[in-house]
């Protein structure tokens, strides 16, 4: 009975050595994905913000003038 007990504790310390040694890769990879993904949408809302600031301009200043501030 002793040596079921033995096999079944070595067993399971595989099993979470296994764990770990497929773990903490598949988490960093994870991390990184997360970081570029939320530098990514970050990136796209300043450009989009900044775009929605663009199109107020071109609303709110008459053609007329945006071709003089551009020394036209």
């Amino acid at each position: 009975m002793d040596c079921g007990v033995q096999t079944l504790k070595d067993l399971v310390e595989f099993a979470s050595y296994f764990a770990v040694i497929l773990g903490v890769p598949a988490a960093f990879i994870q991390y990184v994905r997360a970081t570029r993904r939320e530098q990514r949408d970050r990136e796209y809302g300043t450009y989009d913000e900044l775009d929605d600031k663009y199109i107020e301009y071109q609303q709110a200043v008459p053609p007329a003038s945006r071709a003089g501030r551009l020394g036209h």
